[in-house]
């Protein structure tokens, strides 16, 4: 498993292809990261119409009646991911921000980060 030497980049939420419409359009939204040329994804659990997103400003236009609550809670995900990204001391891998991202990994340890991905990988 490579390492990557600096930080992933900003986390970008992305809207679901067309494929993935529900019945009345909705679309879901991702939190993407990437190292490099390898993603970590996740889906956000909030689902929007195309035409109430705004990709450029990253975020739910008011024409969605619940766009103040979902914008807070696509905020507080984004949030809580990027301050374990700022306080993670030790090399990142992939699948170390993948945990993050995902949210199993919510809780950073003093470990090096060999020993660290020693644990992860034990089963």
């Amino acid at each position: 498993m490579p390492q990557a030497k600096v930080k992933p980049s900003q986390g970008r939420f992305i809207l679901a292809t067309t494929k993935s419409k529900n019945k009345d359009a909705e679309r879901s939204l991702y939190l993407r990261y990437t190292i490099g040329k390898e993603q970590a994804v996740v889906s956000i659990g909030v689902r929007v119409k195309q035409k109430d997103w705004n990709s450029t400003k990253q975020f739910i236009k008011s024409s969605n009646p619940d766009a103040a609550h979902l914008n807070r809670i696509l905020s507080e995900k984004k949030d809580k991911v990027d301050k374990l990204i700022a306080d993670y001391e030790s090399e990142f891998t992939i699948q170390i921000l993948r945990d993050m991202v995902q949210g199993t990994l919510t809780r950073l340890s003093t470990m090096s980060s060999s020993t660290l991905r020693w644990c992860m990988n034990w089963r």
